[in-house]
């Protein structure tokens, strides 16, 4: 069951169910962690370690594909039975970016039975190119749009976004709340702060404590505006946390995206 609301510092190592106070884990219900719960969490803990090889195994297993789009073809990597959710995942801002910002979470995904999407917007990788600086604000929430009209999805299990593609997965939210399912964010750039409030979707968001372009403190703007968020800090990870740290971060999406 998610605690909305919460907050959860996740320390380096094994978890010590002896210190759990430590975690930070804060939220309106007591939080009671029994013996038969403590020996689950550290057998996930131990599988955690094996997904790096499971992602790096499947890379091979991955579909090249273009989507057809008023902006261009849109080109995407693949992953999972296509007759499963989809999970759209956009990158950030910066021409390093694309369809690989999300590559550590694919694999885990799929094999909980997701059809993971990551694309490289209009403009970047092997999309079609646009005019510097056009896919903003409105265009940007409309051209992730025509990628589901596209993939021929009228509702996302989840959109995963990093820093400009988290602020455009939250416009999207927004806007179009009906092609939404829940929110995978790290370090999302968006300033529209009071209109939070308006998000109806579930979210879990990922920050890292070094990062060094938005900083953590900023996901304290997330906690108080939206009505069902959970933020997982992590020590290291810049303004990448979710990918840096899949191995934790993975288990926390499926969990997420598992509870009703």
């Amino acid at each position: 069951m998610a605690l909305w609301g919460s907050r959860v510092r996740v320390p380096s190592g094994p978890p010590n169910f002896n210190q759990l106070p430590s975690n930070r884990v804060v939220s309106r219900k007591p939080f009671f962690v029994s013996e038969r719960e403590k020996g689950f969490f550290c057998f996930r803990w131990r599988i955690a370690t094996s997904y790096q090889s499971k992602i790096i195994n499947r890379k091979c297993d991955m579909d090249d594909i273009f989507i057809t789009t008023p902006y261009g073809n849109v080109f995407a990597k693949t992953l999972g039975d296509p007759d499963r959710p989809i999970v759209l995942g956009i990158h950030g801002w910066s021409k390093r970016n694309g369809w690989h910002t999300w590559e550590p979470l694919m694999a885990p995904l799929a094999e909980a039975g997701y059809q993971v999407v990551c694309v490289d917007m209009p403009g970047w990788g092997q999309s079609t190119k646009t005019v510097d600086d056009s896919l903003m604000g409105e265009s940007a929430v409309l051209s992730t749009l025509s990628i589901l009209d596209g993939l021929v999805v009228d509702k996302a299990a989840a959109i995963m976004g990093k820093s400009w593609g988290g602020g455009v997965a939250l416009e999207l939210a927004l806007d179009y709340p009906e092609r939404v399912g829940k929110l995978l964010l790290t370090a999302p750039a968006f300033q529209q702060f009071s209109l939070l409030s308006d998000i109806k979707q579930p979210v879990l968001l990922a920050w890292a404590e070094d990062d060094p372009i938005i900083p953590i403190q900023t996901a304290d703007e997330y906690m108080r505006g939206l009505h069902y968020c959970q933020l997982i800090e992590y020590k290291t990870g810049g303004h990448s946390a979710a990918p840096k740290n899949a191995e934790d971060f993975a288990l926390k999406a499926i969990e997420f995206l598992r509870d009703a």
